[in-house]
């Protein structure tokens, strides 16, 4: 049986306004009428409502969709229904948000099955992982248990239908009694999560309230329509959660997940909203799609969208699929479903945030249409889902066998996460992969592997993979999602690149929907090699992996100071709340040896001498700080370092300020550089700071730290004198890009359309670094020789040679602009000298998108630059592992390695040293014209500014929350850039 849903009205405009507006007062004049504005039919007209089932309206207080409801009402319906039939469904508290709102499922289903839930669960777990799960039984299961379906909605608080379309469909779900409803309890297990995202809605519908007036508004421009900054379409601290399902960054997802991962359900729905004049999408997507979706995806796909097609085709609907819709990136919330094995839909319809919106046809698109169009959509896959309840868990558990079979595409390739001093980072990561469920191993002791690949594209052979490594098998019952997540460098079809490359040259932007690359070990600079073999013997499960550290550990007797070791990220955070706790903290920029252990440099240092003041309390300050950041504070009974290395009272040991940190927001912020930078303060420091609306007015002088997130700020002239007095600025992205504006005489960084004239100095200042680098000498006999000799070398004239003119750099660089990637990962060396790089090792992976091209020359540093330098000799290449979307053929390294040459070659702008090969792409796409842009470019600059400094970062170090690697060298320039970098007046 197919249920029919109330038809539209066959003419829109015959509709009068239904909704009888509130009394007038003698003040206020009614609206006038406003044809065509609602639709008052049923969601559900054939329904047999069983009558101790409510209807929203009781707890809204209106009809449901009249208006958006708000988060507290939407729980309010799910506790009434609840309890009003608990034979047929349950309330599940899966998560809690950032503002501590209830995030919940409602689980529907028959009586019967309600009551066997566990076993439900438990076969799906069953078929979830297939080891030696033969035929008879497999059969067995598929025969006995219903389907689980999940219909997600509104991840995006702004969205708002998809909420009140989830409490239409359950209401009919929990309350109908008709034939089609109790067939569909009887087959399926509903898991609906009507509200993804509550902070985000909760702030939305504050601002449609504040905007709300007496009449009705149809015009999607107005601000009923469009909120204002930062609208509610991120949660609280502005992230897009549709981009965290791989993350897991947010309590959000992180509940989510875990509750998928409970069900295993086979029909994932994410319900979604766009553009007010567009129509309806929903899935399949187009090209390109991530080469590890289950091969079966397509077919599916097509499937429930033959049969959503003549849903809404009965209703005379409009929609279309794919366009623009893509699943090449796996962190979307369908996509990352159908990577566990469900067929994942995504939905997109016309966004209306109250009242309606005038199309352009004349006609108005109602809140409540809106929202039933949504409705149409979920009904059609649920009917689908119980039709075809056996195929879909057959297609489940075929797509979990393939991940585990012996001679299956994923059988021989192991992924290594080797050790790393950097104990929190290493941890971030490995608890996100026991979050997605991935099965880990260690390796106990050392042992060698015929052929790996690292995250520069090298071959290796013969290498010893040593003890501590952890080793996930990508074989394994969700090989599909891990190979996804952490795959070095996935690349696209041959058609896939024709059409992204047309795209480009005839309408000047790209195609691509998303970032390119999320490579998970590059995004947390973790040292990583693909084997090319299965799981080798001899290794153990992975049981333990958070470890409580000691706070207080090595001389623990009247020390003369405590250090924590700057190679873990958590020094930062250690160093950041001593100084909000008045505690005096030193850092040291070199590498030493105290009690005869070695620290990294960064290493934060807290003497005695220094805190006196503390008197008894210093030790257990220092050890709260450190149990908080779960690292250990090393006590050292003596400050002597071993030979040359730092002694305590040295110039090595540098007193920092404390920072008193201001973040520019609002209109002149980007929302997510502003929410990514306001999580990490929060979460990966947990110091206080001021947000402020605009840096005009007020005392700046109450911050020593200002940072501006990507955006457009209004940059007062009261700010250079602020800098001057020995403030630290620091932007990110296009921030960075105003700032480098050579006409906005903003120190002496620039971005390189402002130097074109002026490449000479700029190469010859890239050539200066690497020969620092190499400490290449002059010979013995000329060094010393009484007489110089006649002839003297000059660095440039090993360089590139003449150039062509101006305006034919001007045209090149306007070229090359045209294939800026839209996100994909580069290798860039780090100056391990400098402050700024402080648990960094030689090279960096740093995510670039169409981000200004920084340029330093002198008086500018440069501690990070896109690029690495090898000398010929080194490995070469290796081919990326083996694709199943016949990826374009390649011409051997040189794209990877950008060149490869002797002297006076140039790679962009800058000239290759000799004898050296530039390493570029890591993963991702980018384009060889990007390439020749982005070499050698700054990613982040440091100069002096008066008794100040400015510090640019060209791309955001907090993409999505998740990019450690980056955060590190931001933490290290927030939190130690008042000590630092700038010059701060001696305290009385």
């Amino acid at each position: 049986m197919t249920l029919t849903i109330g038809p539209l009205p066959a003419c829109l405009g015959a509709l009068i306004l239904a909704v009888t507006p509130p009394a007038a007062t003698p003040s206020q004049l009614p609206p006038t009428e406003l044809r065509g504005l609602r639709q008052t039919e049923s969601f559900y007209p054939q329904a047999e409502w069983n009558p101790t089932v409510p209807a929203a309206e009781s707890v809204l207080g209106f009809p449901l969709a009249e208006r958006a409801a708000t988060p507290e009402q939407v729980v309010e319906c799910l506790k009434l229904w609840a309890a009003a039939a608990p034979d047929r469904c349950r309330l599940v508290e899966y998560a809690r948000s950032h503002e501590d709102r209830p995030l919940h499922y409602m689980l529907v289903t028959s009586p019967a099955n309600l009551a066997r839930l566990d076993e439900i669960q438990a076969g799906t777990r069953r078929l979830a992982d297939p080891w030696g799960l033969g035929d008879t039984e497999a059969e067995r299961l598929i025969a006995d248990l219903p389907a689980v379906a999940w219909l997600g909605h509104t991840i995006h608080g702004d969205e708002t239908e998809g909420s009140d379309a989830a409490l239409a469909t359950l209401h009919y779900l929990i309350g109908s009694d008709d034939p089609e409803a109790r067939r569909l309890r009887e087959q399926l297990v509903v898991i609906v999560d009507p509200l993804m995202n509550p902070d985000g809605r909760g702030r939305f519908l504050k601002m449609v309230a504040e905007h709300r007036g007496t009449s009705p508004n149809v015009d999607d421009q107005s601000l009923l329509h469009t909120g204002y900054w930062p609208r509610g379409r991120g949660n609280h601290y502005l992230f897009d959660l549709n981009r965290d399902a791989i993350l897991g960054v947010h309590p959000e997802t992180r509940g989510r997940i875990r509750a998928i991962a409970e069900w295993n359900p086979v029909l994932l729905v994410d319900a979604h909203g766009m553009g007010a004049q567009d129509t309806h999408l929903f899935s399949p997507p187009r090209e390109p799609v991530n080469p590890n979706h289950p091969a079966s995806k397509p077919r599916w796909a097509r499937l429930f969208a033959a049969d959503q097609a003549r849903a809404f085709d009965r209703h005379h609907l409009v929609y279309y699929t794919g366009e623009w819709n893509e699943e090449w990136y796996p962190g979307y919330t369908d996509g990352y479903a159908s990577l566990r094995g469900a067929v994942g839909i995504l939905y997109e319809q016309a966004r209306i945030a109250e009242d309606g919106v005038r199309r352009p046809e004349g006609r108005i698109l109602s809140y409540r249409e809106s929202v039933q169009h949504h409705v149409i959509g979920e009904l059609a896959n649920l009917t689908t889902a119980a039709n075809h309840r056996a195929d879909l868990l057959r297609n489940f558990l075929s797509i979990r066998r393939e991940a585990v079979a012996e001679e299956g595409p994923y059988a021989n390739r192991t992924f290594a996460i080797l050790p790393d001093p950097n104990r929190s980072r290493r941890e971030a990561f490995l608890g996100l992969m026991r979050l997605q469920g991935f099965q880990m191993f260690e390796v106990a002791e050392p042992l060698t592997v015929a052929v790996a690949v690292d995250q520069l594209g090298h071959d290796q052979t013969d290498i010893t993979v040593p003890a501590g490594t952890v080793l996930l098998p990508n074989r394994q019952p969700l090989a599909h999602l891990l190979a996804a997540m952490l795959e070095f460098d996935p690349r696209f079809t041959t058609n896939v690149l024709a059409d992204e490359r047309r795209e480009l040259l005839l309408k000047g932007g790209s195609k691509i929907y998303d970032t390119t690359a999320w490579n998970l070990t590059l995004f947390h600079g973790l040292a990583s090699l693909m084997l090319k073999s299965p799981l080798p013997p001899g290794v153990r499960p992975l049981v333990s992996l958070e470890e409580t550290a000691s706070a207080i550990g090595g001389a623990t007797q009247a020390p003369v100071a405590w250090v924590i070791d700057g190679a873990d990220d958590a020094s930062v955070t250690v160093a950041a709340r001593l100084m909000e706790r008045g505690v005096e903290i030193r850092v040291a920029d070199k590498a030493f040896v105290f009690d005869d252990r070695p620290f990294a440099r960064g290493s934060v240092v807290v003497t005695a001498l220094d805190n006196r003041e503390f008197e008894g309390e210093l030790q257990q300050t220092v050890a709260l700080s450190a149990s908080e950041a779960n690292v250990t504070a090393v006590g050292v009974a003596g400050g002597l370092g071993e030979g040359d290395l730092p002694d305590l009272g040295g110039e090595h040991f540098q007193r920092m300020e404390p920072p008193r940190i201001a973040l520019l927001g609002r209109e002149e912020s980007s929302p997510y550089d502003y929410g990514s930078t306001w999580h990490l303060l929060d979460h990966q420091l947990g110091v206080r700071h001021s947000q402020l609306a605009g840096l005009g007015r007020g005392d700046l002088g109450r911050y020593n730290v200002i940072i501006l997130p990507g955006g457009r700020p209004d940059l007062p002239a009261s700010l250079k004198e602020w800098i001057r007095a020995g403030g630290t600025l620091i932007a990110t992205s296009s921030a960075a890009g105003a700032l480098a504006d050579g006409d906005a005489g903003w120190g002496q960084a620039r971005v390189l359309g402002d130097v074109l004239g002026q490449l000479d100095d700029y190469e010859l200042a890239v050539f200066r670094e690497w020969l620092a680098r190499q400490s290449p000498l002059p010979t013995t006999a000329a060094i010393w020789a009484h007489a110089p000799d006649s002839e003297l070398k000059y660095p440039w004239q090993t360089l590139g040679g003449g150039r062509p003119d101006e305006k034919e750099l001007k045209r090149r660089d306007a070229w090359q602009s045209l294939f800026m990637p839209q996100g994909a990962f580069v290798a860039a060396r780090c100056n391990t000298n400098h402050w700024l790089t402080f648990g960094c090792g030689e090279w960096l992976p740093v995510l670039v998108g169409d981000a200004p091209m920084l340029m330093a020359k002198g008086g500018v540093e440069a501690p990070i630059r896109y690029g690495v330098f090898e000398n010929n000799g080194c490995a070469r290449a290796a081919d990326p592992a083996e694709e199943k979307d016949s990826p374009a053929p390649e011409a051997g390294d040189k794209d990877d390695e950008v060149s490869k040459s002797g002297p006076k070659s140039r790679v962009g702008w800058a000239a290759l040293p000799p004898d050296t090969t530039l390493r570029l792409r890591l993963s991702g796409l980018l384009w060889p014209e990007a390439a020749h842009r982005i070499a050698n470019a700054a990613w982040c600059t440091r100069e002096r500014y008066g008794r100040g400094q400015i510090i640019l970062f060209a791309t955001s170090p907090t993409f999505r929350g998740t990019s450690q690697a980056t955060a590190r060298i931001y933490l290290n320039a927030i939190v130690y850039g008042p000590g630092w970098g700038a010059a701060q007046p001696v305290r009385p």
